[in-house]
C-alpha cells in the first residue's frame, strides 16, 4: 500500500486485546471512547466486551469493512455467497468520539447507531454531524431498525444523510436433499427459527412454509434446508428498515436513500459465534449479517469515492 498521506491524522490507543502495532497503512487511528460508561452503572469486562478499541461483538468489524475494506476475492460463508467483499454508545462517548474524527481531519463518517429521537439541539448526534458539515465532512447514519412503522426514523437532520436498508438480489445456491417434507402454514407469531427447529426435531428432511407476506420469509440463512421463493426479492424496503417521517421535524422526506442491508456478506470477529449448526455454532473470518447497521457504510464508501475524485465537493454535493 502507498505511504499514509500527511493530513491523515489519529493515534492508535493500546488496550486489553489489542496493542498499538496493530495499526497499519489501512488502520491508522483506533481508540476507544467509553469515559461515560466508566462513569455510569456498566462494567467492561473480558467476557463480555473489551476495554479497548478492539471488536468484541463484531458490529465494528462488518460496519468498517464494507465502507472501506480492501476487496477479498473468493470472500465466502462456508461455501456459500461466494463473491468479493468490498468495500449505543452514553451520549457524551459518541459525541466525544465525533468530535475526535472532526479534530483529526476525516473526509467522511458513518455511524450505525442511533438515540430515542429528541429535539436537534439535544441530540448527540445531530451536534456532532452538524459541526462536522461545518468542517466539510459528509456524514452518512442509519434510518433504525424500527419498521415497518411510520415515524420510527432515527438520524433524522437535514444535514445527515440518513438511509434505510434494502435487500439485494443474493441467493444461496446448494444441493437439496431428497426425503420426507412438511407442508405448513406459516405462523407470523412464532420465529422462523423456532418452526424449523420444530420441524427437524421431528425428523423431517426439509419443511415449506407458506406465507402471503414478504415481511416473515425472506432469503436468509438456517441451520437447516430453507428456501425462499418470492416473486421479486430486490430491490425491496426491508421490513426492518425505519419508515418516516421523523418525529422531531416530520416536513422533512426521510430516508434520503436506499443502501443493501440484508445478507450483506462482511468481515467478521474470528471468536465469535458465526454460523449455526443446530445447537453448536461455528467460527468463520466472513459473515452473512442483516440490519440498518449494514446500509449507512455502502453509502460513505461510495462518497468516500466520490470525495477522493472530487476533493473540493461539500458534502451537500456529495
Amino acid at each position: 500500500m502507498p505511504p499514509v498521506p500527511a493530513c491523515w491524522q489519529g493515534a492508535c490507543e493500546s488496550g486489553v486485546e489489542f496493542k498499538s502495532s496493530h495499526c497499519n497503512k489501512k488502520l491508522f487511528g483506533a481508540c476507544s471512547f467509553i469515559k461515560g460508561v466508566k462513569q455510569g452503572v456498566f462494567n467492561i469486562s473480558k467476557p463480555d466486551d473489551y476495554d479497548s478499541p478492539r471488536d468484541y461483538e463484531g458490529h465494528g468489524t462488518r460496519t468498517s469493512s464494507t465502507a472501506a475494506g480492501r476487496h477479498v476475492p473468493f470472500a465466502n460463508y462456508f461455501g456459500y455467497a461466494n463473491g468479493t467483499a468490498i468495500a449505543v454508545a452514553p451520549a457524551s462517548d459518541t459525541l466525544a468520539g465525533m468530535d475526535q474524527a472532526i479534530e483529526d481531519g476525516v473526509d467522511l463518517m458513518s455511524l450505525s447507531l442511533g438515540f430515542i429521537e429528541m429535539p436537534f439541539y439535544e441530540n448527540p448526534i445531530a451536534l456532532g454531524a452538524f459541526a462536522a458539515m461545518g468542517k466539510g465532512i459528509f456524514v452518512s447514519c442509519s434510518a433504525g431498525n424500527g419498521g415497518p412503522h411510520a415515524y420510527a426514523i432515527h438520524n433524522g437532520a437535514p444535514w445527515i444523510t440518513t438511509v434505510g436498508s434494502g435487500t439485494i438480489d443474493r441467493d444461496f445456491a446448494a444441493h437439496v436433499t431428497l426425503g420426507m417434507y412438511i407442508f405448513c402454514d406459516f405462523n407470523d407469531q412464532v420465529s422462523v427459527f423456532q418452526q424449523l427447529y420444530d420441524m427437524n426435531s421431528t425428523g423431517a428432511a426439509g419443511a415449506i412454509f407458506s406465507s402471503d407476506s414478504r415481511q416473515f420469509l425472506r432469503p436468509d440463512d438456517f441451520n437447516m434446508p430453507f428456501v425462499t421463493v418470492i416473486p421479486k426479492p430486490a430491490p425491496q424496503v426491508a421490513v426492518s428498515s425505519s419508515r418516516g417521517p421523523g418525529r422531531i421535524a416530520p416536513w422533512i422526506l426521510k430516508p434520503d436513500i436506499l443502501a443493501p442491508g440484508v445478507d450483506i456478506l462482511a468481515a467478521w470477529v474470528p471468536n465469535r459465534k458465526g454460523a449455526p449448526i443446530r445447537d453448536d455454532y461455528l467460527l468463520t473470518d466472513n459473515n452473512i449479517v442483516s440490519g440498518i447497521s449494514m446500509a449507512s457504510p455502502h453509502v460513505v464508501g461510495r462518497a468516500a469515492l466520490l470525495k477522493a475524485t472530487h476533493r473540493d465537493w461539500s458534502p451537500a454535493a456529495i
